[in-house]
C-alpha cells in the first residue's frame, strides 16, 4: 500500500512539474506579472514596482487600452509618479512608444503636471518636437498646463534639440556620418580578410560576435542617415561598396602572410589607421542641400 501511495505521490509531482515548465505556463505567468504591473503603475507603489520587474514582468507592458507602463506612470500627479518612473527606464521602457493616439509618454508627463517626471523624460532623451493627437506641440501643452517649472524644462531642452538636429543635417554633419558609415563598412571588410588569415586564431564565436556587432551599427547609421539627410539606399551601398573595395586594395598590396605580420595586421591599431584612411576619402565629397517649394532636395558630386 505504502509504495503505490508514493507512486501516486510520485506521478502527481512529476504531472505539475510538466505542467510548471511548459511554455503555455510560462507564457500564462507572464501575462499575469504584466497585468499585476499594469494595476501597480496606475495606483500602486514604486517598490511593488520593483518587485514585479524583478519577478519578470515587462517594463513595456500594455494596458488592454493599449498605454504602455510608462504612459501610465508617467500620467500620474502623486508622489509615486517619478519613482515608479525612474524603475521603468532603469528596466529599459521605451521612451518613444506610442499610444493608440500617437502620443509619447512625455505627453502624458506635461498633462499630468509632474515636473520632476517632465524632467527624468527629457533626461532619458525623450523627444521634444513632437505633437499630441489634436496637433498640438508641446511647448505649447506646458505653457497651457500654467506650470512654469514645466514650461521652462520644455523650452529649454527644446532649443537644445533643435540646435543639436541643425547641427546633424549640417554639412558636417553629413561628411561626419558618412565617415563613420565607411568606416564600419572598412572594418567590415578587414575582419573577413582578417577571417581567412586569422593569425591569432580567434574563436569562431567570437568572430560572429564581432560582425554581428559591426552589422547592428552598420544598419542603424544607413538609417539614421536615410532619415536625417533623406539619401537613398543606393547611396549607402555605394559608401559601402567603394570602402570595401579600398580597404581590400590596400590589404592586397600586403602580399604575404610575413608582409602582413610585419606590419601588424591583426592588431586594432592597424585596423583603426587604415579605415580611418578609408574614411577621410569621402572627406573630399560633397553633398549639399537647397530649398524649393519646401522641399529639401540633395545634390551632389564626386
Amino acid at each position: 500500500m505504502c509504495k503505490i501511495k508514493n507512486l501516486y505521490i510520485s506521478i502527481i509531482v512529476t504531472f505539475f512539474t510538466i505542467c510548471l515548465s511548459s511554455p503555455l505556463y510560462a507564457q500564462s505567468n507572464i501575462d499575469a506579472l504584466n497585468k499585476s504591473l499594469i494595476s501597480k503603475v496606475s495606483f500602486g507603489r514604486a517598490g511593488d514596482v520593483a518587485y514585479l520587474l524583478e519577478d519578470g514582468a515587462s517594463p513595456n507592458a500594455t494596458s488592454p487600452a493599449g498605454l504602455s507602463a510608462l504612459h501610465l506612470a508617467a500620467g500620474r500627479n502623486d508622489p509615486q509618479a517619478t519613482e515608479i518612473t525612474r524603475i521603468l527606464l532603469s528596466k529599459g521602457a521605451d521612451v518613444y512608444k506610442t499610444d493608440p493616439r500617437g502620443n509619447m509618454p512625455i505627453i502624458e508627463a506635461v498633462r499630468s503636471g509632474t515636473p520632476q517626471t517632465v524632467k527624468l523624460l527629457i533626461d532619458n532623451k525623450a523627444l521634444l518636437s513632437v505633437k499630441n493627437h489634436n496637433g498640438v506641440t508641446l511647448e505649447k501643452l506646458a505653457e497651457q498646463r500654467g506650470n512654469k517649472e514645466i514650461t521652462q524644462y520644455i523650452k529649454t531642452a527644446a532649443e537644445a534639440e533643435r540646435k543639436k538636429i541643425a547641427e546633424l543635417i549640417s554639412g558636417d554633419g553629413l561628411t561626419k556620418h558618412i565617415q563613420k558609415y565607411a568606416l564600419l563598412a572598412c572594418a567590415n571588410q578587414y575582419l573577413k580578410f582578417y577571417k581567412t588569415e586569422n593569425p591569432a586564431g580567434m574563436p569562431t564565436a567570437k568572430y560572429d560576435d564581432i560582425m554581428a556587432k559591426n552589422q547592428s551599427e552598420t544598419t542603424e547609421l544607413g538609417e539614421r542617415i536615410k532619415a536625417l539627410f533623406e539619401m537613398k539606399e543606393k547611396d549607402l551601398i555605394n559608401i559601402r561598396t567603394t570602402s570595401k573595395k579600398l580597404i581590400q586594395d590596400d590589404l592586397d598590396r600586403l602580399l604575404t602572410k610575413e608582409n602582413r605580420l610585419y606590419n601588424g595586421f591583426g592588431k586594432n591599431e592597424h585596423l583603426n589607421n587604415r579605415c580611418k584612411k578609408v574614411a577621410e576619402y569621402w572627406a573630399g565629397k560633397r553633398f549639399t542641400y537647397i530649398e524649393q517649394d519646401d522641399k529639401r532636395i540633395k545634390t551632389g558630386n564626386k
